[in-house]
């Protein structure tokens, strides 16, 4: 019984061509085409004879510095501002260039928070009024030293409107016992 179209005992396993032995290459496998001549290839990693494609023919090694400046920058000068140059509004940065956050006006937001949450507008919000206060104060004689700006804003304005609003809610609750008592 013949399968695939074979003659039986020939055919040379799958996809061979009729009569080729069984389980070698087909014939041809891996020489090149007739007519082909391959060209002698160099080892790996060395410099082509010639330059591809209209190269340069002298490039900088890698890492080497580049021969040009870039724009508007002097001769011998680095890429970016050096460390600890310029800052707000032309004025030197502290070492590093890194503002440190005012300690007090955290706490001022803080307090303002607390005082609105949570509802201690009598024991917080007269503090973190005066604290933002000061802390804004000194933020805005040392801009390059301190930033914290707006957290100092927010707490004071929270403390503002906390006691404005607990001053109202003291005499409030005074004219309703007033009337309360008055009533009765």
């Amino acid at each position: 019984m013949s399968y695939g179209g074979y003659p039986p005992g020939g055919g040379g396993g799958y996809g061979g061509p009729p009569g080729a032995p069984p389980g070698g290459p087909p014939p041809g496998y891996g020489a090149p085409p007739p007519g082909y001549a391959p060209q002698a290839q160099q080892p790996y990693g060395a410099p082509p004879q010639q330059q591809p494609y209209g190269a340069p023919p002298q490039q900088q090694p890698y890492g080497a510095p580049p021969q040009q400046q870039p724009y508007g920058q002097p001769p011998g000068a680095q890429y970016g501002a050096p460390p600890g140059g310029p800052g707000v509004y032309g004025q030197p940065m502290p070492m590093g260039g890194v503002r440190q956050q005012h300690p007090k006006a955290m706490t001022a937001l803080i307090l303002g928070g607390v005082s609105w949450f949570f509802g201690l507008w009598l024991i917080c919000s007269v503090p973190a009024w005066i604290i933002g206060a000061n802390a804004l104060k000194e933020i805005r004689a040392n801009p390059q030293q301190y930033s914290g700006e707006s957290e100092a804003k927010i707490g004071m304005w929270l403390g503002i409107v906390h006691t404005v609003l607990g001053a109202v809610a003291v005499v409030f609750v005074i004219l309703a016992l007033v009337v309360f008592a008055a009533a009765s």
